[in-house]
């Protein structure tokens, strides 16, 4: 059942045809673009000249967030008129899923600019464990916690607050027609300021985070970088010899040689620099292609 709503600021004249268009929508099933203007029980009310019902099952994009009743209030959505009655004054739509044209109809107004980094204001609408929804010019998206910051972030989103206003970017739009945001500006991603300290071979401070068989593991202003053992203090390790370089027939023997000393070089090396532990470094080069950073210890 369909609540009925009355038809507010409207002339004799202008009703009339308004109730006339839905009739022809209803009759041509035409998909048109109109704004939520509230939310109440059950749906939503949508405006297509006249207050139309748009059940929550029905709802095809746009559709509601997780801790936000009202998120879709002033947002648009594509529809069609599934029932029409004027003596009963109810009219029902019901929500389709958008094409690829008419998602940029609805979102183009805030697509952005490929060749520039450029932020508008969004309001928190809800902060969930994987990120944060937010509204921006009448669209609502999701700002995935990895879009937080450069930095590692396996943790919920801290610091937001439904109703807050914060700065973010919009990220390119991909096939499957959704608004993301991003606060990640590229000027500061880990490899372009790596590239620059490169340049100044100024000394960074770099956390140990592991250690592999033949060099540490090193966190770097958020980037991950590679200390080889060569580039280390203290007596060298063990040699790691390709066990595809070994005769066929000594393989075997090999690959416990191997396996031992790669396990012994992993264990000095987490010896002598525990997970933790802050090092002054230099970065030596960045590939930025290649999503590498060398680095070697200042001296």
């Amino acid at each position: 059942m369909s609540p009925t709503h009355e038809v507010a600021s409207l002339s004799l004249d202008e009703e009339i045809a308004a109730w006339d268009r839905a009739e022809t929508l209803y009759a041509t099933q035409e998909r048109i673009l109109v704004p939520v203007v509230s939310v109440v029980k059950g749906g939503v009310i949508v405006d297509i000249g006249l207050p139309a019902f748009l059940p929550g099952r029905m709802i095809a994009t746009g559709k509601p967030v997780p801790g936000s009743k009202d998120a879709m209030k002033g947002t648009q959505v594509k529809v069609v008129v599934s029932s029409y009655n004027r003596s009963a004054r109810s009219i029902v739509v019901s929500g389709v899923e958008e094409t690829p044209e008419e998602f940029l109809e609805r979102c183009g107004h805030i697509a952005p600019n490929p060749d520039s980094y450029s932020t508008i204001d969004a309001t928190v609408l809800s902060v969930m464990p994987y990120g944060v929804f937010l509204k921006a010019d009448g669209v609502v998206g999701l700002l995935h916690k990895s879009e937080i910051s450069w930095g590692k972030n396996d943790q919920a989103p801290l610091g937001f607050s439904p109703g807050q206003v914060v700065r973010v970017a919009v990220l390119p739009f991909g096939k499957s027609c959704r608004v993301c945001f991003t606060m990640k500006d590229p000027n500061d991603s880990p490899l372009l300021v790596a590239s620059r300290h490169a340049e100044t071979r100024e000394s960074q401070d770099a956390i140990v985070v592991g250690a592999l068989p033949f060099g540490l593991r090193v966190e770097i202003n958020g980037a991950h970088s590679m200390i080889h053992h060569s580039k280390l203090e203290g007596a060298p390790l063990a040699e790691l010899v390709p066990v595809r370089s070994v005769a066929e027939e000594d393989r075997e023997e090999a690959r416990k040689i191997m396996k031992g000393r790669s396990r012994d070089n992993t264990m000095e090396l987490l010896r002598r620099y525990p997970i933790g532990t802050v090092l002054s470094v230099v970065i030596d080069s960045v590939d930025i292609d290649a999503e590498r950073i060398d680095c070697s210890l200042s001296r």
